[in-house]
């Protein structure tokens, strides 16, 4: 295809990003007042949390908490004729509802203490990360004199998942049989056991996921893999930053795993080394607590890393095979989060509320590996990460983020290990139900070593094109969506949506050949997003049918692709 019909096709794409009349993308914020209730009434099995969760609330300054109301609504409605029915009432007394002690663990706020409004919302948020909930609010719901009384709104998930899943994409299929509980015994713990074949590897796997250790907000997670060709085993416990006002934390973690790299050419694996990798990671951490809007922390802490390659005997290993690195180093990291958030609902999600974080985070850390400590070589460690908003209106909304990594190697003077991404998100609502959306997403790197390579195919943004169809050492690529959530609820269990896309990027390298006619790969088509209003995943199913645009005369490309992925959002 010529560039001047691709610049058409997307100059016309655009115009239909325009050319509609916007409505908003946000519920404005609905002011309450809240009267004196001489009885509790909890809110109704049928509770809007989509409503609910973009209001506000006039309470007096110096109110106290006086109560604080859990109501745990079923996963089924039974007000709801489509929902009352024998078997999702079944579902409904069968499931383990989470206890009333796992969401006072969450609470920010206790009775006796002032009302804040601000640590209400916050809550909401930490209520609504749970998996083992499908919405959750807090509102105050009587104020009499100086007193208020809190309400606290969730609604479970069905939290046992035996299930079996099967990908396509870029040609390759891969599958997956597991069984989940991530709400044990109604305690918020989640347990997973795994069995899954994909492109790479097959594997088993055991996980346990716990973020209130025996009542506390300490966190315990650890898991274990193992494939036939290699394993996997981790611990992580700590104390989080659990609210942008906590004052410590601190963690601790051990990884010992043994993988295998691929190289790929033109989607073909080409070359592969055995990867054994042991690492150990302790941080401390401080902070001033919530001033003025902004949050900042203070972490110091130690990092080992041992990474060593060997010949996998089944591949040939790369031409240039890759260096072993030990890293041992202490370090200084600085956060800063800034207090700025918003509700919404139809962006990444179908139906579901989704907290916005508006404001900036910086996070950087400083690192000094030395030979005294048992490094190789003396390297100063730079790692980082940036994000914000840079518009946000009734209709729409844009932001970015920026990564980086670096190694500067004071023995040899120079640069290593060097990675910068950089991914910006625009959103424009036109109704309720329907949106745009645009991608951008560009990725550098420079000596790295010769077991990664930068990658672009059906499994990261060029639908059309097997996976892995271009590798380089930078990519970019662009991403146009218009996307439309239906009011289509199948069983009341699966809500779907579809898109129209295009796909524009290309990864390459100065350097080497990366076996593509074209060096800008682009491609069209129209896909499906199906996802389980009841179930425990927030995960998006993508089933998606794209034509390539480019490289069409090329043998290996297929003149569509159907994809069929699990992604984190629409």
């Amino acid at each position: 295809m010529h560039l001047q019909d691709m610049t058409d096709k997307i100059l016309k794409l655009l115009l239909c990003f325009s050319c509609c009349q916007p409505c908003l993308l946000f519920a404005q914020d609905d002011i309450r007042s809240i009267s004196c209730q001489p009885d509790f009434t909890p809110s109704p099995d049928g509770f809007d949390f989509l409503s609910g969760n973009n209001l506000q609330y006039s309470v007096p300054e110096n109110t106290q908490i006086s109560d604080i109301h859990i109501t745990r609504l079923p996963i089924f409605d039974p007000g709801n004729p489509d929902e009352n029915n024998w078997i999702y009432q079944l579902a409904n007394r069968l499931h383990i509802q989470t206890k009333v002690d796992t969401i006072e663990q969450v609470l920010l706020f206790d009775s006796g203490e002032n009302y804040d409004e601000r640590s209400l919302q916050e809550t909401g948020r930490l209520l609504r990360q749970q998996n083992y909930f499908q919405d959750a609010t807090v509102q105050p719901v009587s104020v009499c004199g100086d007193d208020v009384e809190i309400e606290v709104v969730t609604r479970d998930t069905w939290s046992l998942t035996p299930g079996i899943s099967f990908d396509r994409s870029g040609g390759e299929n891969s599958y997956a049989f597991n069984i989940r509980e991530a709400n044990f015994l109604g305690r918020g713990k989640l347990l997973a056991v795994s069995r899954e074949k994909s492109i790479d590897r097959d594997s088993n796997e055991f996980l346990y996921d716990d973020l209130n250790l025996l009542g506390t907000r300490n966190t315990l997670r650890f898991g274990l893999s193992d494939s036939n060709d290699s394993f996997s085993q981790f611990i992580d416990s700590g104390l989080p930053f659990y609210s942008l006002n906590s004052r410590h934390s601190w963690q601790f973690n051990l990884l010992n795993e043994r993988l295998i790299d691929t190289l790929y050419f033109r989607g073909e694996e080409v070359n592969e080394v055995e990867h054994r990798l042991k690492a150990m990671f302790i941080q401390y951490g401080y902070s001033t607590g919530l001033r003025d809007g902004i949050s900042r922390r203070y972490q110091f802490g130690y990092h080992y890393e041992d990474s060593s390659f060997a010949d996998s005997g089944a591949l040939p290993p790369p031409v240039v095979f890759p260096d072993d690195r030990k890293l041992s180093y202490p370090f200084v990291a600085y956060e800063l989060i800034e207090d700025r958030y918003a509700t919404g609902f139809n962006l990444n999600q179908i139906y579901r509320t989704e907290d916005l974080h508006l404001g900036r985070r910086l996070h950087h850390r400083l690192g000094f590996a030395s030979e005294a400590l048992g490094s190789d070589q003396d390297r100063l460690i730079l790692e980082g990460s940036y994000r914000d908003t840079l518009h946000y209106s009734d209709n729409a909304l844009w932001t970015h983020k920026l990564n980086w990594q670096a190694y500067w190697n004071i023995d040899t003077q120079s640069g290593e290990n060097i990675k910068i991404s950089y991914e910006s998100r625009y959103f424009r609502r036109w109704s309720d139900r329907h949106s745009s959306f645009i991608r951008f997403e560009g990725t550098y790197t420079r000596k790295r070593n010769s077991n990664e390579q930068v990658t672009l195919g059906g499994l990261n943004g060029a639908r059309a094109f097997d996976n892995r169809y271009q590798v380089g050492d930078r990519r970019m690529i662009l991403n146009l969506e218009d996307r439309l959530y239906t009011n289509i609820h199948l069983f009341n269990l699966i809500r779907v949506g579809g898109a129209v896309f295009m796909d524009i990027g290309s990864a390459w390298s100065p350097y080497q050949e990366n076996g593509s006619d074209n060096d800008i790969l682009a491609d069209a088509g129209f896909g499906l997003r199906f996802t389980a209003s009841k179930g425990a995943s927030r995960q998006v199913a993508h089933l998606d049918f794209a034509f390539p645009m480019t490289n069409i005369d090329d043998p290996v490309v297929d003149s569509f692709q159907i994809a069929f992925n699990v992604k984190s959002d629409f």
